[in-house]
Order: C-alpha cells, then sequence, then structure tokens
C-alpha cells in the first residue's frame, strides 16, 4: 500500500470532530483507516489538542525536505 498524506481538508475535519465523534466514524466519513486519524491526532496534539494547520504545517515541510 502507497504512503499518502492527509489533505488539509482531512486534517481540518479530524480537528473539527475528533471529541465528538469515534475515531471509526471519522475514518469511514472521510475514507481512511481509524488507525491513520489515531496516528494524525497522536503525533499532532499538543496538550491534549489536536491543531490541524500545525500538522500541516509540518506535512509541508516533511514534503519539502523530502526533496532535497
Amino acid at each position: 500500500m502507497a504512503y499518502t498524506q492527509l489533505p488539509s481538508h482531512q486534517r481540518y475535519y479530524i480537528s473539527r470532530h475528533y471529541r465528538n465523534l469515534p475515531l471509526n466514524q471519522i475514518a469511514q466519513n472521510i475514507g481512511c483507516h481509524p488507525a491513520t486519524v489515531s496516528r494524525e491526532i497522536r503525533r499532532h496534539s499538543v496538550n491534549g489538542t489536536y491543531c490541524y494547520r500545525k500538522a500541516q504545517q509540518q506535512s509541508e515541510v516533511k514534503k519539502k525536505n523530502k526533496g532535497a
């Protein structure tokens, strides 16, 4: 399976719903595996708060550095 990063609209959806919906429901709604949502929240949360903007910035930096 190929590695793909979540686009910003999916990250935004996660940030809006991760406190109110089960992770498997979020995953189903955005079309990915629940483990992907879980990892995304775990990697990009500070003090229990997920920030999609910070996650997107980190993703862009990682993508830029990959080509260097």
